[in-house]
């Protein structure tokens, strides 16, 4: 679902709010790598968890430049 090099980072965090855990050191599920972990918890999660995963990635590539722009009145485009 992403594509970038974060070093597990996206992977970890979004295991930490998906997949259930009690305890840091399950939370890779016997697996080498978080992103091992994450592709191996991909095959088995509900299709809610895949929508909210999903929106989450919309969230984020979302540029709020303009929205924000819009929001106070003025552009980006808008000569000062």
């Amino acid at each position: 679902m992403q594509d970038t090099d974060d070093n597990g980072l996206y992977e970890a965090s979004m295991l930490l709010l998906f997949n259930p855990w009690r305890n840091l050191k399950n939370i890779k599920n016997g697996h080498g790598s978080f992103g091992e972990a994450f592709a191996a918890f991909e095959n088995v999660m509900s299709e809610q968890v895949r929508r909210r995963i999903d929106n989450i990635q919309s969230y984020y590539k979302c540029d709020w430049s303009g929205l924000l722009g819009d929001i106070r009145g003025y552009s980006s485009f808008d000569e000062p």
